[in-house]
């Protein structure tokens, strides 16, 4: 299970890097890092671990990147923001 997660976490991560406005950013915060997004998702199969240190494991990675992903859109929207600012700034 920590392979898919370390899997979703990376591909998250990969789709942030990409975006290229706010908009974009807009559109995958939900996806990535709300209630139904892949990463939340494996949450559910917490309970088909079978030992407790599995479970503690596991859930700490989800935490982990579900916090590095929430991050990552933070960090690229502000970027994106700051782009987008200066080019105004600039076209006056």
């Amino acid at each position: 299970m920590l392979t898919d997660i370390t899997a979703a976490r990376d591909a998250a991560l990969a789709e942030i890097a990409t975006a290229t406005s706010l908009d974009d950013i807009a559109s995958l915060t939900p996806r990535l890092s709300g209630k139904k997004g892949e990463l939340a998702q494996l949450k559910t199969r917490l309970g088909s671990l079978e030992s407790i240190d599995e479970k503690k494991a596991a859930g700490a990675a989800i935490n982990e990147a579900l916090s590095a992903v929430t991050d990552a859109l933070d960090a690229r929207r502000d970027a994106l923001g700051a782009e987008a600012l200066a080019g105004r700034v600039e076209a006056e």
